[in-house]
């Protein structure tokens, strides 16, 4: 009850306050809990900090209200894991314990589909930050290529293709967040070093507690870790998975263009249903 009261003095206190300053103060002070030699984090704060994403995705306006409420969801599939366990460390340890990391609706899963929308923001808000342009689609486009697109399916993809042609300029955005450019920038920036830690750290969880893996995941990148993760403990058929998202992606560069959904039958039979969970994620 006490935490209860104290969240919402913090919500009205800071009500009227810039969206991008609070959300750059919460990932700090996350971000500042894991300078320790055995850092944990909180479910609580975690969710706390993660749900003022929320106002900013709005911010880009009615296009993008699908996935305000993706987010929103995942976030709070990892809050009520906090009903049982406290901490993110808590958390993965009992979907281990109890064999369930793999399931669709798993905490495990809800947790690295918010690590994903945060990679998401931290690409985006370095992008608008190092380009003159006026305008958020590139930035956006390139931020979803890079975390999403490898799992999404074909009528998804499309979605987001009709949702950047309705994104506000940069300018527009800015305005509506009540600040300038500089200042805008002075936040992103805050808010991109302190999701750096964040995300590393949510990414060594994974790796710490998968030690069957730990050839396989000494040797690929945070996203196919988690692949790996959620595919299974077979070499031959993750490595196979792997390339063919790599595959995936080549072949959308080279049609510089949304290429169709892969035949579910170029997949690993055994794979196929994982790869439908997946979709989207």
């Amino acid at each position: 009850m006490v935490n209860k009261n104290y969240r919402m003095a913090r919500v009205v206190g800071r009500k009227d306050e810039k969206i991008l300053t609070r959300l750059a103060d919460e990932f700090e002070q996350l971000a500042a809990q894991l300078n320790s030699p055995v850092p944990t984090m909180e479910i609580d704060k975690f969710t706390q900090s993660c749900r003022l994403v929320s106002p900013l995705i709005r911010h880009l306006g009615v296009a993008m209200k699908f996935a305000d409420i993706e987010y929103s969801a995942k976030v709070s599939g990892v809050l009520k894991a906090g009903k049982s366990v406290n901490t993110l460390e808590d958390l993965l340890d009992r979907d281990i314990q109890k064999n369930t990391i793999k399931h669709f609706s798993s905490s495990s899963r809800m947790l690295i589909r918010v690590k994903r929308s945060l990679e998401l923001l931290k690409i985006i808000f370095e992008k608008i930050m190092a380009s003159s342009e006026n305008t958020l689609m590139d930035p956006v486009n390139t931020a979803y290529k890079q975390v999403f697109y490898p799992y999404y399916g074909w009528a998804s993809r499309k979605t987001v293709a009709g949702a950047l042609q309705n994104l506000p300029t940069k300018s527009l955005f800015f305005k509506r967040l009540k600040v300038d450019e500089a200042s805008a920038f002075v936040q992103m920036q805050r808010t991109v070093t302190a999701l750096d830690h964040l995300i590393h750290y949510i990414d060594n969880l994974f790796r710490s507690r998968e030690s069957v893996q730990d050839t396989i995941l000494s040797v690929l990148d945070s996203d196919h870790a988690l692949t790996v993760l959620f595919l299974g403990t077979h070499v031959s058929r993750t490595s196979q998975w792997v390339t063919q998202l790599e595959n995936a992606w080549a072949q959308f560069l080279l049609n510089f263009g949304f290429p169709m959904e892969r035949e579910a039958s170029e997949l690993p039979k055994s794979l196929v249903l994982e790869y439908l969970e997946d979709n989207p994620v």
